[in-house]
């Protein structure tokens, strides 16, 4: 939502659309987000026993009618435009079924992703109906061909950041910050921002972190920022492996303070892992990462290599392989080949010639004024 703020430029007033649930922070967005209830059948039918067995049996989703929202032509009535997100998605839906001129934005590169009911019949009518379809990389574009949409119809944008917030810090600023933030001045820092989920990464993150530690001892510090389902299991692996006195996991920063923890890290690793229904689509912590001039350890896992290209803007692994993982931290604790200066000019300059924000917004307004 941040980036649909650059639209007031031209003339464009964004309107964000939510659900009561209020699952993110939206409290620093510069425009009016409206809160719409969630379908009346949705605690309903999460209420059924054994409903996770009756979803099996008549293959049907429950959860899609989560972001299914009540009322929702009556309160979209002032909108011109929509803009939604993912053609599988109920809101997506009801947005072309306005008869409102529709751009989806396609973040997924899975094809047939989401291939129950009613994830199917929504596709199938955003395919049909949407105006205009904003791949955010060249493997959501493919996705969306493989699923019959016309390639005219599609345009390749990815998001953008504001690289007016998101940029270098000098030395004496990461030492001040540093000190501000309680972290000795000479450790190496190692970043993980995202979800607290199996698919991100984390427990392989912990593992080779733990042979880093076992072999640089003290120098090494991890600072894991996010939350999610998969804590519990993240705090058993981090006492097993005895690295408490290494990590600090802080559950949430608000997002306007975050570029400080960016700007203290050595190097920022989130180590993706592929599943069978979902693979990484970009990754909004590789942009701001790479803003701040900051090396980046990923996986070789979905859309990924769109934005890192190996030994450029940082270091691509195997998924889940702890040694290839320890072998690129350690590299670049040592840097005995001086490639971090390099991994650091080439990211800020490939983050503001391809996911800068005024730049890439320019481009979606052209699309609205062609639609309307």
């Amino acid at each position: 939502m941040k980036f649909f703020e650059g639209l007031k430029k031209f003339s464009f007033s964004p309107v964000g659309i939510g659900t009561t649930k209020k699952k993110f922070e939206t409290e620093t967005i510069d425009f009016e987000v409206r809160y719409l209830h969630q379908n009346i059948l949705y605690p309903i039918l999460n209420k059924i026993p054994f409903s996770y067995s009756l979803q099996l049996t008549i293959n049907r989703d429950f959860s899609a009618y989560e972001n299914k929202l009540r009322n929702f032509h009556k309160s979209t009535d002032d909108i011109d435009i929509f803009h939604t997100a993912d053609t599988y998605y109920p809101f997506s839906s009801q947005c072309v079924k306005t008869g409102k001129p529709t751009i989806i934005t396609q973040w997924e590169n899975i094809p047939f992703c989401r291939n129950t009911s009613p994830y199917r019949e929504n596709a199938v009518t955003t395919r049909r109906e949407a105006d205009h379809f904003i791949a955010i990389t060249e493997r959501a574009k493919c996705a969306l061909e493989i699923e019959g949409v016309p390639g005219d119809k599609i345009s390749v944008i990815p998001p953008g950041i504001d690289i007016e917030h998101f940029k270098q810090y000098s030395k004496a600023q990461i030492i001040s910050t540093k000190d501000m933030l309680n972290i000795p001045k000479n450790v190496f820092v190692v970043l993980f921002i995202g979800r607290i989920v199996w698919e991100k990464g984390i427990s392989f993150l912990l593992f080779s972190f733990k042979k880093l530690v076992e072999k640089v001892g003290k120098n090494a510090q991890l600072i894991i920022i996010g939350n999610g389902p998969y804590e519990d299991q993240m705090n058993f692996l981090i006492n097993e492996l005895s690295l408490k006195n290494h990590i600090q996991h802080i559950r949430k920063i608000p997002y306007d303070h975050i570029e400080k923890y960016y700007n203290i890290a050595n190097v920022f690793c989130l180590p993706s892992i592929v599943k069978e229904n979902w693979q990484e689509q970009l990754g909004f912590v590789f942009l701001e990462a790479m803003a701040c001039g900051k090396p980046i350890i990923a996986t070789k896992s979905g859309s990924i290599q769109e934005v890192v290209s190996d030994n450029k803007n940082g270091l691509l692994v195997q998924n889940g392989d702890i040694l290839e993982l320890y072998d690129a931290l350690l590299k670049v604790y040592n840097d005995k080949e001086d490639i971090i200066d390099n991994i650091q000019k080439n990211n800020i300059i490939t983050v503001r010639e391809k996911f800068n924000k005024a730049t890439n917004i320019k481009k979606i307004v052209k699309i609205y004024n062609r639609v309307k």
